[in-house]
């Protein structure tokens, strides 16, 4: 089993040398038997019925041991970039002074992985930041938790042409709202007449005796992008003061108005945020050249300008870990889509202080989180270290290459957009002892 797992993962990971990497996606893990698969028949060898699902709770803690283990294993000589692993743990779960917990905090200290969902078993969730209900489904097929797509709302934009007045800023986000409403709902219309065309047969698959895609069980989401952006333009002080969350509580309660106002016909849009690194500097860079730089708020400088997709909070801003956890779990709270919190951790960090620091995290709000830290890895003698440097400490190559969280995912630096990267050494890591 640990042959099988270890090759599942290194044939997705990244090659160690290339800035390609294969289709990015995100690798749930749950130590129990899920409730809605306990009764469910089980499939065993040769695709044979062997029991129930349920019969296999020794085996599924097992199973979620070896995996964790194995990111271990195949981080000491090459960095997993793919896929992005989630653990999904109960606030229970971590009370747990041993076993596989331990593990998961050891990847997180060495490796920066895995990232932590503390949720119920009817949510799933990707890297990217986006959570997903995906409830019940009778008919025990795959169909659920189907996302048709994210459109990312340009806050700080809503801001500058408001100058200043609440209600015109709340409009123009009401505005903004409603045609990214338009846009996925005809997306899905789209999919719709390509399915009853006969077009896109994975999606029209029918397994089981359902179909693998539904568009009528599908969601959408919504992405806050420069909250943090949006709110200094429009107050003049940043999202860390504490009188800033009452106005976030009205940019969100605008969109979720603008969604209900507008005709969805069944389709769930939530509101959250997500990460999307490319849109954040993109969108940046324009609206300094239309609104100028003695208008606009934004990160990095004034020739690679970015804003904030995810956290809420920039990392480059240095304020206490105990304000900075509980403000991004207040703003969890808020939204229907949460976001991925990462933390970004320093050396002296141990497994305790991190499984203290959980705790403390998943209390003030965060049901989505994860520690993020620099990674250098060398391609020559294949050695990983944390941290940067100039030089491999095995061999003394000086060709390593550096790796970090970007957003929701590990990123090889030179994948990162400049504007991030830039910003490496203002970033701010707590540590955790």
């Amino acid at each position: 089993m640990r042959e099988a797992v270890a090759l599942f993962l290194n044939a997705l990971n990244w090659d160690g040398f290339s800035n390609l990497i294969p289709p990015r996606f995100t690798i749930g893990l749950d130590r129990r038997v899920p409730e809605r698969l306990k009764d469910v028949q089980a499939i065993g060898p040769d695709g044979k019925q062997s029991g129930i699902y349920g019969d296999y709770q020794r085996e599924s803690e097992e199973l979620f041991r070896i995996v964790l283990e194995s990111l271990v294993e195949i981080s000491r000589t090459l960095p997993l970039v793919n896929p992005s692993v989630i653990v999904r743990l109960s606030r229970e779960d971590l009370d747990e002074k041993s076993g596989p917990l331990t593990i998961a905090y050891e990847n997180s200290l060495k490796n920066a992985i895995p990232n932590y969902l503390i949720a119920k078993e009817e949510t799933m969730a990707s890297s990217d930041g986006s959570i997903i209900q995906t409830g019940h489904n009778s008919s025990r097929t795959l169909v659920h938790g189907s996302v048709l797509g994210t459109v990312l709302i340009n806050l700080p934009r809503a801001a500058y042409e408001a100058e200043g007045r609440d209600e015109r800023l709340f409009q123009n986000i009401i505005q903004e709202t409603k045609h990214a409403v338009n846009g996925l709902s005809l997306r899905r219309q789209l999919i719709q007449d390509r399915l009853g065309e006969g077009l896109l047969p994975l999606l029209s698959w029918q397994p089981n005796g359902g179909a693998y895609f539904d568009p009528k069980g599908a969601s959408a989401e919504i992405g806050l992008l420069g909250l943090d952006e949006a709110i200094i333009h429009h107050t003049h002080s940043p999202l860390d003061e504490k009188d800033s969350l009452g106005l976030v509580r009205k940019i969100v309660e605008s969109a979720r108005k603008a969604v209900q106002e507008s005709e969805t016909n069944g389709l769930a849009i939530r509101i959250g945020l997500h990460g999307s690194p490319e849109a954040s500097t993109r969108l940046a860079s324009i609206d300094a050249e239309k609104y100028g730089f003695s208008t606009i708020a934004y990160q990095g400088s004034k020739r690679l300008p970015y804003y904030t997709d995810m956290p809420a909070l920039p990392a480059t801003r240095k304020i206490p870990l105990d304000k900075r956890i509980s403000i991004e779990g207040e703003i969890q709270k808020l939204l229907d889509g949460n976001g991925l919190l990462p933390l970004w951790i320093g050396e002296k960090t141990n497994p305790r202080g991190l499984a203290e620091l959980s705790r403390t995290v998943a209390e003030r709000g965060s049901s989505f989180f994860t520690y993020a830290k620099i990674i250098s890895y060398c391609p020559r003698c294949y050695n990983t270290t944390t941290g940067t440097g100039a030089r491999c400490q095995n061999c003394g190559s000086d060709r390593l290459v550096m790796l970090g969280r970007c957003s929701g995912r590990i990123l090889p630096l030179e994948m990162w957009p400049v504007a991030r990267s830039r910003d490496l050494d203002r970033l701010i890591q707590y540590d955790a002892s």
